[in-house]
């Protein structure tokens, strides 16, 4: 549904539709102590989501603390055409930005993502990908690798 809204996302019901839909995530308390642990380590995260400008209005001012968490945040918005995650074309642009801002090779990044055609994208822009569906399957994976 998520994809299928995205796609039409120029279309007022669509967008509404999507804004409802994003809305409705429960926030994940263990994700966010991942997020927390990472970012106590020294760790950069960036919030890259296909989640709308008007939606992320909305999360950010229900949830203050998560936000704070992120370095930087990249999301659907006019100045990247509204480009979705299944773009890889938006991968190219955020390593970009953070080889930019940071100053850091892609060698040096990780993207995590829940969904596999999203981690698909970022290995074809050449980003180290992790699919996971719960925090706990994460932490255990940066634990392997020893990132945490």
């Amino acid at each position: 549904l998520e994809r299928y809204l995205n796609k039409n996302s120029t279309n007022k019901k669509y967008l509404d539709s999507n804004t409802k839909l994003i809305n409705s995530y429960k926030l994940d308390h263990n994700t966010v102590e991942l997020l927390r642990e990472l970012k106590q380590k020294g760790y950069k995260l960036f919030f890259f989501s296909d989640m709308l400008p008007e939606t992320l209005a909305v999360q950010k001012e229900r949830q203050p603390e998560l936000f704070k968490l992120f370095y930087a945040i990249n999301i659907r918005a006019p100045q990247n055409d509204f480009a979705s995650k299944l773009t890889a074309e938006r991968y190219i642009d955020m390593k970009e930005f953070v080889t930019k801002k940071l100053g850091k090779a892609p060698e040096h990044y990780l993207f995590l993502d829940d969904k596999k055609a999203n981690a698909k994208e970022a290995y074809k822009a050449g980003i180290c990908s992790i699919i996971f569906t719960t925090a706990t399957q994460a932490e255990k994976v940066l634990r392997k690798l020893k990132i945490l």
